[in-house]
């Protein structure tokens, strides 16, 4: 007997945006419906994977795309994938698996790869944020408690606690922010338990004046749940600092800065005269006997400012310095320096804490009390990158032959000695990535001009019917990493043809009207990109012609969208050609789709209709997990999960539900209670199958179809819509067995019909 040579080992697949933050987050899967999570196939370097050969991902045991080796993957190793969140959130939290199998395109031999583990968890420490308006405070997080008004020097340690929060877990990193100055729990978390820090007497002897005092708390997947609201308190605690700074003048309103009223201006800081002179007449914190016995201001004394930013996200900036040397004008009078207006726009809606030292010619170097003082102003954005020439739209028929122009204008928060890495991040019409970065090394004479780069066409041509995403990440040093606006452009070339109408009722290239719901025929119109204020007009061209329009708004984006055609008007056309197709027509310029043609005809007399009529009477239970019903056509089994599913003679269609669902009708998640999987058995296998649904809501209602196996032949998530007709095709071996799953969604399943 010849055995086939087995496939050698296989790498474990990556997800990239996982490795920095431990896993999936709310971030990840929730920000944006419409978003990917890329996956990366790395090909062994020994040739286990070769061209042609099929590589499926599978997430949780559920094939979820696949993809054959092609040549540019051969000569990078890499395969890119991208599964959409909402493929994953369907699965809810917790420790998801994730493998790819390869099939080889010579002999069919599979291998799976070794088995990667993705955590995956949305749930937000503290819970989502309840007021969009305050970006940087979750307002539902309890306020640290424990904090006095006034702290004297009679203080010795403080303890501070915090008291459970929403999505509280023992792994969860919580950060007590002191005056800038960040402390962890005296002791293990543990979730329902209130949180204890402690602030030693060196901490508050190191943070005098007004400090303020808040947390975050960041989880296993670095799920963030910003700040919490701040309280304050006045530091007076210790004997051996100099008095603290003060800002102000111009833009310093109440103790705070004002950026709108610094207008562009430095900021003032104030070293008071830390001085016996009697020429030292004023001090600006209130003295006590033990501030008196300072070493006079001296000639020649350096006195070095220390700026410490704190931005509104809680990222602790490089420390701007300024020194001044005492000269003889200065004694007894203090001093006044100055932070670049720039370094303070960077912290708008966060705070700086001020401090200086002072080290004489003569003795030891002496330090001031600390001083924080609140910045208030919009967050200052770097600017987003452009294509010069385009907006929204990026047409290669009309760029240069070098490429497309991307410009990054001025900015005071890009200077001299920053980099910039850019992404061009490509999506193609099918969905592929093609990714391009580069760096860029900011030098002097950049500083304070426009920043240009071509993008060659290689980048671009590829792209044709697909998008770009560009951005780029400011690095300042070894400070911190500031994330630009993303800049979107769909890539549309004025030669490239737009997509037939899709009806997804449609056999082939025939349409049975009795298939087509009592509410219509649902057509779907879907090409990228869509431009605001096109005009789209559906065709229907039969015995009576039909037309439809939709003008696409300013916040539509990329969506499908759709037509109906009453029922009435596909009866019209039995045993008739129609054409369908659609134009596009936008600034006097009229653009055709291609067409696509329907024979409208009566379907086959070996259909059959499960619609549940039967189950009345004893015939008409509800059964939790391990029963089963046994209907004309199908047997319903309750494969695993809580709450019930079945029938209810006594139930009452609720208004809301289209005129084609009669009860008796299987439900799903009854009451509202339970996720469950459900498995349809049918009698007789069959080729095509449609239904009703009514009450999808969670948008992680999914239905798997499934040969005389059990293998896998398609799955669907189903949309959030009250009413909706499922049809699925399948072009291989036919179907047996069709699994639903629902997460608390009350559904309602009708009109299986089952085509041989």
């Amino acid at each position: 007997m010849n055995t086939p040579p087995a496939l050698k080992a296989l790498n474990i697949p990556r997800v990239p945006s996982t490795e920095a933050n431990g896993g999936l987050n709310w971030s990840d899967l929730y920000e944006d419906p419409q978003a990917t999570v890329p996956v990366q196939v790395v090909l062994p370097v020994e040739g286990a994977i070769n061209l042609g050969d099929r590589i499926d991902i599978e997430w949780e045991n559920t094939t979820l795309i696949s993809k054959e080796v092609d040549d540019a993957a051969v000569q990078t190793r890499l395969v890119s994938f991208l599964v959409k969140v909402t493929d994953i959130t369907r699965f809810g939290d917790g420790l998801h698996t994730l493998k790819y199998k390869v099939t080889t395109a010579i002999g069919g031999n599979e291998s799976t790869s070794p088995q990667l583990e993705v955590r995956v968890k949305t749930s937000v420490p503290g819970g989502n944020d309840p007021d969009p308006g305050s970006p940087y405070i979750n307002e539902d997080l309890p306020v640290v408690a424990g904090v006095p008004d006034v702290i004297d020097d009679s203080t010795a340690d403080l303890t501070l606690t915090v008291a459970p929060y929403t999505n509280m877990d023992k792994d969860d990193v919580v950060t007590l922010d002191w005056g800038g100055q960040r402390l962890r729990p005296s002791s293990p978390l543990i979730a329902g338990q209130p949180v204890t820090f402690v602030v030693t007497r060196t901490m508050l002897e190191a943070s005098p004046g007004k400090v303020v005092v808040r947390y975050e708390v960041r989880d296993l997947v670095n799920n963030w749940s910003r700040w919490s609201l701040q309280k304050e308190t006045d530091v007076e605690v210790g004997t051996s600092f100099l008095q603290a700074p003060r800002v102000s003048g111009k833009g310093v309103v109440d103790g705070a800065v004002d950026i709108a009223i610094l207008d562009g201006y430095d900021l003032n800081v104030d070293i008071p005269a830390y001085s016996q002179s009697p020429h030292a007449t004023y001090y600006w914190v209130t003295n006590t006997p033990r501030d008196y016995n300072q070493p006079a201001m001296e000639l020649g004394d350096e006195v070095e400012l220390t700026w410490s930013g704190h931005t509104a996200g809680g990222t602790v900036l490089p420390d701007e310095r300024v020194s001044h040397t005492v000269q003889q004008g200065d004694i007894g009078w203090g001093l006044s320096l100055k932070i670049p207006n720039a370094k303070v726009k960077l912290i708008a809606s966060g705070y700086a804490v001020m401090r200086y030292t002072v080290t004489p010619q003569a003795g030891n170097v002496k330090s001031s009390r600390r001083a924080s003082v609140a910045v208030i102003g919009a967050v200052e954005a770097l600017p987003a990158p452009k294509v010069v020439g385009f907006e929204g739209t990026l047409d290669p028929g009309l760029l240069p032959a070098e490429g497309a122009t991307l410009r990054i204008d001025a900015s005071e928060m890009i200077v001299e000695g920053d980099s910039l890495h850019v992404t061009w991040a490509g999506t193609t019409a099918s969905g592929a990535p093609q990714n391009y970065t580069f760096d860029v090394i900011v030098t002097q004479n950049m500083d304070g001009h426009p920043i240009e780069r071509y993008i060659d066409m290689m980048y671009i041509t590829p792209l044709i019917d697909g998008k770009v995403d560009v951005s780029y990440v400011l690095n300042k040093g070894d400070g911190p990493v500031i994330n630009s606006p993303v800049t979107t452009l769909q890539i549309r070339s004025s030669i490239s043809e737009l997509p037939a109408p899709v009806i997804e009722l449609a056999e082939g290239e025939t349409l049975d009207p009795t298939q087509v719901p009592a509410n219509g025929l649902p057509v779907s119109i879907s090409y990228k990109p869509m431009i605001a204020s096109e005009y789209v007009e559906f065709h229907w061209d039969g015995l009576k012609p039909l037309t439809n329009g939709f003008r696409i708004p300013a916040t539509w984006g990329d969506k499908a969208i759709e037509f109906i055609v009453e029922k009435k008007d596909v009866l019209a056309d039995l045993n008739q050609n129609v054409q369908t197709y659609y134009t596009v027509t936008l600034d006097g310029k009229t653009r055709t789709s291609l067409s696509r043609s329907l024979l409208i005809t009566a379907g086959s007399e070996s259909d059959v209709t499960e619609d549940f009529s039967e189950q009345t009477g004893d015939a008409a239970v509800l059964i939790s997990e391990g029963g089963s019903i046994k209907t004309k056509h199908m047997t319903v089994r309750f494969l695993q999960g809580d709450g019930k599913a079945g029938f209810l003679s006594s139930y009452i269609l609720p208004p809301e539900a289209a005129s084609y669902f009669v009860n008796p009708v299987l439900q799903l998640a009854y009451a509202a209670k339970g996720d469950q999987t459900i498995e349809l058995e049918l009698n007789a296998e069959c080729q095509a199958v449609s239904f009703d649904v009514h009450g999808v809501e969670s948008g992680s209602t999914a239905v798997r179809y499934l040969d005389a196996a059990k293998t896998e032949l398609s799955s669907q998530l189903l949309p959030a819509t009250p009413n909706q007709q499922i049809s699925y095709t399948s072009a291989g071996k036919p179907i047996r067995y069709i699994e639903l799953i629902v997460r608390s969604d009350w559904t309602l399943w009708d009109n299986f019909v089952m085509r041989a």
